[in-house]
């Protein structure tokens, strides 16, 4: 019945997201806080002491692009906690927003967490911007191999052409992950490069 309420207060779709995610995130189905989320809310619980609910309300306002998201997001991409960070960066890339770059590419090339990195990485891609190609470019040198992939497919998103030439030396890297990935973009940046 709760759940029902906090859906009740945005769009069937975004309510959805945020009973999937709160849900998820927090591992109850059952016995959330009997009070209806409007976006100020789940602003305020991105700063709030719960993990859970703190994961699923950025999740939630990165759903809907709530722009006053972004000072809060921001703000958890340099959590103590790694599964804030992580969130937080994949929901500054869903926002898109230029604000959050230079700190998106902060994370991407320093996060002392690879998982952090790797999500950070993900999120470059959706700017359109050479500090985005430059930062994955150098991630491509990351020392976990996961990062590695995630920096060649975004580049390979990015649709830069500038970025064929990092691309095609990871080829002759000795991972056959990264050779795969940086296969795979190239191909991708040759496909709109003939267009």
């Amino acid at each position: 019945m709760a759940m029902r309420q906090c859906a009740k207060t945005v769009s069937p779709k975004v309510g959805v997201f945020l009973v999937l995610a709160l849900g998820l995130l927090t591992g109850c189905s059952k016995g959330a806080p009997d009070i209806y989320w409007s976006s100020e809310q789940l602003l305020r619980a991105v700063d709030g002491r719960d993990i859970g609910i703190r994961k699923a309300a950025m999740l939630v306002l990165g759903e809907t692009k709530d722009k006053r998201a972004i000072g809060p997001v921001l703000q958890a991409l340099s959590d103590r906690d790694e599964g804030i960070r992580q969130t937080a960066a994949l929901v500054l890339g869903y926002l898109k927003d230029s604000a959050a770059l230079d700190s998106l590419i902060k994370a991407a090339t320093m996060d002392p967490s690879a998982d952090v990195r790797e999500r950070a990485a993900g999120a470059l891609a959706r700017f359109k911007d050479a500090r985005s190609m430059e930062a994955l470019i150098k991630t491509l040198q990351d020392q976990n191999t996961h990062v590695r992939i995630c920096a060649a497919h975004a580049l390979g998103d990015l649709g830069d052409k500038r970025a064929m030439p990092a691309l095609a030396a990871a080829l002759n890297r000795k991972d056959p992950d990264l050779r795969d990935a940086a296969s795979v973009a190239l191909k991708k940046l040759k496909k709109k490069k003939g267009r």
